[in-house]
């Protein structure tokens, strides 16, 4: 895929007051704001599951997952100073107490504000 053409591909971030970064590209330009207060809510929520599971289990069992060729996503999450792999750019997802339904779940939040707020 073309980078242009990529959701996300020069990075998106979202901290932990709910402000969001996209970028730089190459121009040097980054996009900056903030989600809606029910958007937070719900990437709290999800985040809140995961880091939860993180502290009962920190040891991964990743799953690859059937996505369209050529695609990746990398979503991580920071639970007490330490980054965690929620999604790697092989597309495993990966579950740290059981079930991935609480990756899952961040996985899609993250991707629904990707896709909102990652414009270039």
């Amino acid at each position: 895929m073309l980078p242009s053409a990529c959701s996300g591909f020069y990075g998106f971030a979202i901290d932990n007051q709910g402000n969001y970064t996209a970028g730089p590209n190459p121009q040097g330009q980054t996009a900056k704001g903030a989600v809606t207060t029910a958007e937070w809510g719900q990437l709290e929520a999800a985040a809140n599951a995961v880091a939860n599971d993180i502290k009962a289990n920190p040891n991964a069992t990743c799953q690859a997952q059937a996505f369209i060729p050529g695609s990746s996503d990398v979503v991580q999450i920071s639970v007490a100073g330490a980054s965690y792999t929620v999604q790697d750019a092989m597309n495993s997802l990966c579950a740290y107490n059981g079930g991935v339904s609480d990756s899952t779940a961040l996985v899609n939040v993250v991707d629904t504000l990707r896709t909102k707020y990652y414009a270039f």
